[in-house]
């Protein structure tokens, strides 16, 4: 099956949704056959690595088209034009109908998570060879993300379990600290990230677990947070703001933790994930009563709050449990 892959930039509808001052060359995929049933890669080094150049504005009714597929790899560009939706009606192509009439939700941005993990393994290339997979992912040249999340201490990619306060019973988080994951391997490829971006990074910062002894089942996986640990709980959230504000990062939103409906649905069995139990209305009562005043105290009341940090099949039911 030849997987294929598309995306439109529209011009001359109510303007350019896609603006752009510059049109740069690009420089051509060096294609390598994957793994069986993979098709081609792309393959970048120290020395090259292809590019996408920012598309020119068009006149009135064009349209920029990407795309990529198994046998074509990297994104071959091509223009069209807009034809009125009768001309289609008995066409068995592929059709894309825009309405710019009704808008719907806006896309914020698109993008990955900076872990320790993704960090480890881009440190085990050579210094020329990051700087190029960092611009291919963040520059002006590459597929510019500008939404990325940032771990506050472990995930479950991570090669060890941690938090960022793993002394026990420290309620007043006097032994919280940044980890040398923070410093090798998620904070200096955030800066690189922005220094190359031309349209800036928002960043949201998300929690896998709570330390284990601010739980009920005093573990690292599952397991509620303790009712008397709400407070702690917020100024540990407070308290990663402020040190990586202090490394010049600032951090856009915070979620109320990573796959919190998953721990759910998983049997218990195959979930031995580092990982902190909330069900909707507790998350509803910890950011009103805990997490925003801690914010608006500490003068991040700026810094937004993502309601639903999890697969989007959970989203009605989430939304409808946290509004109740």
């Amino acid at each position: 099956m030849n997987m294929y892959l598309g995306f439109i930039l529209i011009a001359g509808l109510n303007g350019l949704c896609w603006v752009s001052t510059a049109v740069s060359e690009e420089i051509g995929c060096s294609p390598r056959q994957g793994s069986t049933g993979q098709g081609y890669i792309c393959v970048c080094n120290s020395t090259y690595c292809d590019t996408i150049g920012r598309p020119a504005q068009l006149a009135r009714g064009l349209f920029h088209w990407y795309s990529t597929s198994n046998s074509t790899p990297g994104f071959s560009h091509t223009t069209g034009t807009f034809q009125p939706v009768p001309s289609f009606s008995n066409s068995s192509d592929v059709v894309f109908k825009v309405n710019a009439s009704v808008q719907l939700q806006e896309i914020l941005g698109f993008g990955a998570s900076f872990t320790d993990n993704s960090g480890i393994l881009i440190s085990s290339l050579p210094e020329a060879a990051q700087q190029k997979f960092i611009e291919s992912y963040f520059g002006v040249t590459g597929i510019e993300y500008t939404l990325c999340r940032v771990p506050i201490g472990g995930t479950d990619f991570s090669p060890r379990v941690y938090t960022l306060d793993d002394f026990p019973n420290d309620g007043h988080l006097e032994h919280f600290n940044l980890t040398e994951e923070d410093f090798y391997y998620k904070i200096p490829y955030i800066k690189k990230a922005m220094a190359v971006s031309g349209r800036g990074i928002r960043l949201m910062a998300c929690t896998w677990m709570a330390p284990w002894w601010m739980k009920d089942n005093q573990n690292n996986y599952r397991g509620y947070l303790r009712a008397n640990h709400y407070h702690s709980w917020a100024k540990y959230h407070i308290r990663f703001l402020e040190e990586y504000q202090k490394q010049g990062i600032d951090i856009w939103a915070l979620s109320g933790g990573n796959e919190v409906m998953l721990t759910f649905v998983l049997p218990v069995a195959l979930n031995s994930l580092n990982s902190t139990l909330v069900t909707a209305p507790i998350q509803r009562y910890w950011f009103k009563e805990h997490l925003h005043p801690q914010l608006v105290a500490g003068n991040f009341s700026h810094v937004k709050l993502i309601v639903l940090d999890d697969m989007r099949i959970f989203g009605p039911y989430w939304l409808t449990h946290f509004a109740a």
